[in-house]
């Protein structure tokens, strides 16, 4: 037998561990919701890479979990809104802050 095929055979059998395992069960727990909050958080915090997230997101909709319109909808979802409450959020703050003196 072909030692590629052997590993790749090998590879997709093998369980989900550490922020994969995480983000699809945050995905398969919280659904469409679950995919734009991993999102908002990679925007909000830039170790929780998108490259991890998305794939998995679909991923999710190939398991029958969330449905792949569902999937695009809530990630492009994420992206937009996690940046606006980020920017919202620093501009009230700032406009809190104490005047200089």
């Amino acid at each position: 037998m072909n030692p590629v095929l052997l590993s790749a055979q090998t590879a997709s059998d093998a369980p989900l561990t550490g922020i994969a395992a995480w983000a699809v069960s945050v995905m398969e727990t919280l659904g469409g919701f679950g995919a734009a909050l991993l999102i908002g958080l990679e925007n909000l915090f830039p170790p929780l890479p998108s490259e991890v997230i998305l794939p998995l997101a679909g991923f999710t909709a190939s398991q029958g979990s969330l449905g792949l319109i569902e999937v695009i909808a809530w990630c492009t979802g994420g992206s937009v809104v996690a940046p606006g409450c980020s920017t919202a959020s620093a501009r009230c703050s700032a406009a809190s802050a104490p005047a200089p003196s």
